[in-house]
């Protein structure tokens, strides 16, 4: 997809997808076999948004791989998704949602605008924020580290990690909790 707009809906794909230079992706209820990958993408929004807090019915996608997009001009919305391997989003301006996913290998969201992660289970890898906006991180399980870092506006941490969860150099307030740590919960540099 380069410069245009697509839209995936109901199909298996053996394959990766790239999106470019301004190009609009939009997948539901299909299943990629392969990864998503975004270069100066407009917007990536893989999945459909929950219907009453339930994904049933709503058309996620499988992603049999990763979603990255990076650097991202656009919005990027990944929801109600199984997904083997890692989403990663970084250099984007505008909002990026992921919630109501289940995931493989992590979350990593570095120099973004406003984060929400919510509600996903990540069976493996960490979640990672970093250099980004106010950042929203409730009710997920990590079996790895939960992990918050310089951000520009108010953090919220809630949920359950099976390691330790760190938070450091936010600006504009934390709220951690309830929250349930395996290892521990440091908090250093937590300004507002």
């Amino acid at each position: 997809v380069n410069g245009t707009t697509c839209t995936i809906n109901g199909v298996v794909l053996l394959g990766n997808i790239q999106v470019q230079n301004g190009g609009s992706l939009t997948v539901t209820t299909s299943t990629i076999d392969g990864n998503i990958q975004g270069n100066n993408a407009a917007s990536i929004t893989v999945g459909a948004a929950p219907s009453s807090g339930s994904c049933s019915g709503v058309g996620g996608a499988t992603v049999i791989g990763n979603i990255q997009a990076q650097p991202h001009s656009g919005s990027f919305t990944v929801e109600c998704d199984m997904i083997t391997g890692q989403v990663q989003v970084q250099q984007t301006g505008s909002p990026a949602t992921v919630s109501y996913d289940m995931i493989g290998n992590g979350v990593n969201v570095q120099q973004s605008g406003s984060v929400q992660v919510h509600d996903d289970t990540i069976f493996g890898g960490q979640l990672q924020v970093q250099q980004t906006g106010a950042v929203t991180a409730n009710n997920n399980f990590v079996a790895g580290q939960i992990h918050i870092q310089n951000t520009g506006g108010p953090s919220t941490v809630t949920g359950v990690s099976t390691d330790q969860v760190n938070i450091q150099q936010v600006y504009g307030g934390v709220t951690v909790g309830p929250l349930y740590a395996g290892k521990n919960v440091q908090i250093q540099q937590a300004y507002g």
